[in-house]
């Protein structure tokens, strides 16, 4: 047998944050509306040889080419009076191959199958930035950026008689201060992201019917990856030249710097001498800002930030997973099992923008332990599946925020952490037109060890892993060709992005600071509905409705720039499906 598909997809989305203050408006006042455009190419073969009654060979081939451009607001504030708006702008392509072979075989008491795969993918990933630093929110200690002699030279050109508007050489500042710049500096970040990764597997699973109840299988995977890693970033201060150039008698600034210090100065000194102290400051504010700003930059950024990175680097992991699994049949109704494997995804390396450095991590591994029991009753109306599960996680990676400033996270790995509970299902067919459903999932999550420096983590939940969450509902099949389905979906609450205990500032249009606690993403209880009719076998009509009674709830609490992600909202829609 052969079978080819090919699949062409062509996308557009937008952005899924609103602003935190009034998230219920569903309004995300940034400075640019995100752009999503998407082009995927996907094409896949399956060649499947049966060699006899007991062995099939299979080839599972696949190939894709995805090509995405993104224009998004950086930082996800609002549309505030900036220079420059804060802007990224994302072209990046990727292809993908994988091959994979199969030896599938069942003698009776022995089946299960061989396997190899081989898959590479390569990326080439390119980003123009701007950011904008908002100077109103951060105090500088001149003396500690070596600018305290040059700030002594800005409050001596501003002194008109007995009026002076400076401070002691050394005091802590505000960088809005109109003697030294303003609201916000414009920063630009070239980036170029060019990994490649190749993955080699192979793997092998046996089941043995020990007895006619008794199933013991066996597996093992062994899985190396190299990947190879080219970046490139340069950061720099926007209109730096301009600015410097100021200082020779560039035209437009220093008028720019006297109206501005002497709107500030105006209701407190009076317009004329405002106007004096302006024209005698503005100059040397114009010939030191560059310096002055790109220290300030590296006093929050950290001393890498305008240094240019060009790495060329290579990683290599290898893992080996056992599986292991004991399946018993109780009766014809009943069979339980209880299973053991190793998991394991490999490390990396990735970019912080905003301090403008690399960060390398580790490879994860688990161990995936689970009880599961498997009821279908003798008429086969009632079925009910339960699974207990412990997850043992050792490096697990997590992303955590290192400050409240956006896009300012990176992936850590943390030393011990675990995760067990319970999942169960229930299906009843009362008659044979109705069907009663209901699920039910149980959980808890914790980092045990921390293993890494930092904010401590250990005590803290998993992000976006809800301790419940359970389903009720029914199916309606008349022999008219009329049905329905009705459910109501409950998500208990859940933590956002680690830590979970933070404070988050969030920018406000006049650049002062709200200091409020991380919040958590909410529980919901959804209402949805779906009723349609069988024209015949193969046409059906339908309607449904989602989020029924429009609930608002937080489905990302903390998602950028103190902005959240909502739940979708009340969607209601009618269909029309031909075929199966």
């Amino acid at each position: 047998q052969a079978k080819f598909s090919a699949i062409y997809t062509d996308e557009t989305d937008g952005s899924a944050l609103v602003d935190s203050l009034n998230p219920s408006a569903r309004i995300h006042s940034a400075d640019v509306a995100t752009v999503t455009e998407r082009e995927l190419n996907l094409y896949s073969l399956t060649l499947d040889y049966e060699v006899n009654d007991s062995i099939d060979l299979v080839s599972l081939t696949t190939y894709s080419s995805l090509k995405t451009d993104e224009v998004a607001d950086f930082d996800g504030l609002g549309s505030f009076q900036t220079p420059l708006t804060p802007i990224r702008e994302d072209v990046r392509d990727q292809t993908d191959f994988q091959q994979e072979f199969r030896l599938l075989f069942d003698t009776g008491r022995f089946s299960g199958l061989i396997g190899a795969l081989y898959a590479e993918r390569t990326a080439d990933d390119r980003s123009d930035v701007v950011q904008v630093f908002p100077t109103a929110v951060v105090d500088v200690d001149l003396a500690s950026l070596g600018l305290d002699t040059v700030y002594q030279q800005v409050t001596a050109g501003a002194t008109m008689g007995a009026v002076s508007i400076g401070t002691p050489a050394g005091a802590p500042r505000r960088l809005s201060d109109p003697l030294i710049f303003g609201p916000s500096l414009s920063i630009g970040s070239d980036f170029v992201f060019q990994p490649e990764f190749e993955t080699l597997a192979l793997f092998g699973e046996v089941t043995f019917e020990a007895t006619e109840k008794l199933d013991l299988t066996l597996g093992l995977r062994y899985e190396e990856e190299d990947a190879s890693y080219g970046v490139q970033q340069t950061n720099s201060l926007l209109e730096a030249d301009d600015l410097l150039a100021a200082s020779t008698g560039n035209p437009g600034l220093v008028p720019a710097i006297e109206a501005a210090t002497a709107a500030e100065l105006a209701g407190i000194v009076g317009a004329t001498q405002a106007g004096l102290i302006a024209n005698g400051a503005a100059p040397v504010i114009a010939s030191f800002y560059p310096d002055f700003a790109a220290g300030a930059i590296l006093a929050v950024s950290g001393p890498n930030f305008f240094n240019p990175i060009d790495l060329d680097e290579d990683q290599s992991f290898e893992a080996f997973l056992p599986k292991f699994v004991v399946s018993y049949e109780v009766s014809d109704t009943t069979n339980v099992a209880l299973s053991a494997q190793r998991a394991y995804r490999p490390g990396g390396l990735g970019i912080n923008p905003v301090r403008n450095s690399i960060y390398a991590f580790d490879p994860e591994f688990s161990w995936n332990y689970e009880a599961a029991f498997r009821y279908l009753s003798a008429d086969g109306r009632v079925r009910l599946n339960t699974n207990l599960f412990l997850i043992d996680w050792t490096d697990q990676q997590l992303e955590v925020a290192l400050s409240a400033t956006p896009q300012d996270t990176e992936v850590v790995n943390v030393g011990e952490s675990q995760l067990y509970g319970l999942e169960a299902q229930l299906d009843v067919s009362v008659t044979d037109e109705v069907n009663l459903f209901g699920t039910l999932g149980l959980l808890h999550t914790e980092i045990s060890e921390d293993g890494r420096d930092g904010a401590p983590l250990e005590g803290d939940e998993f992000p976006f892993a809800p301790a419940v969450t359970a389903t009720a509902g029914f199916n309606y099949q008349h022999p008219s060709g009329f049905n329905a389905t009705f459910d109501v979906n409950y998500i208990g609450e859940s933590e956002p992005l680690l830590p979970n205990d933070q404070q988050v500032n969030v920018l406000q249009p006049d650049f002062t600071l709200l200091t409020r606690d991380s919040q958590t993403n909410d529980s919901r209880t959804l209402v949805n509905l779906r009723v349609g009719y069988d024209i015949n076998d193969q046409t059906e009509v339908f309607a449904y409705g989602s989020n029924l009674f429009d609930e608002t709830y937080l489905a990302n609490a903390e998602a950028s720039g103190g902005n959240v992600v909502l739940g979708d909202p009340r969607i209601i829609g009618v269909g029309l499906r031909f075929g199966n």
